[in-house]
């Protein structure tokens, strides 16, 4: 495994991350129905630029309609069960951090240049928020 990031860089993936979580079913669900680009997406996540990426972002919010949030939950709540009973809160962060994971797996498999240590450290960060696959 690639080490992590400076202590600056994963402070400000932590706060990219905090926020993105919110939306991490809707953007994969987004995703695989191709309303949006893994391109679009790994900007979101790796670039360096801290304005850049809060661009993505807003970029990518401005294409979510009302019902892309419903299918999206109703897609992933089926292809992960609430099986260990946990509550509503805590299933929906795990919802959205499993699809998070399926979306940094993604940039990772398809863009083999870039920075690992950004994958890292976003796993790390996933892991240590206590939100486990």
């Amino acid at each position: 495994m690639a080490l992590l990031t400076d202590k600056e860089t994963k402070k400000n993936l932590s706060e990219r991350l905090e926020e993105f979580l919110q939306f991490g079913m809707v953007f994969n669900y987004m995703l695989e129905t191709e309303k949006i680009e893994l391109k679009d997406l790994e900007k979101m996540f790796l670039d360096t630029d801290q304005e850049k990426a809060t661009f993505a972002y807003t970029y990518l919010l401005g294409k979510v309609a009302p019902n892309d949030i419903e299918s999206s939950y109703a897609l992933y709540s089926y292809k992960y069960p609430n099986d260990r009973g946990l509550d509503t809160d805590k299933y929906n962060s795990y919802l959205n951090s499993s699809c998070i994971r399926n979306i940094l797996n993604e940039i990772a498999n398809k863009e083999k240049r870039l920075d690992e240590t950004y994958i890292n450290t976003y796993n790390y960060l996933l892991e240590d928020e206590g939100i486990r696959k």
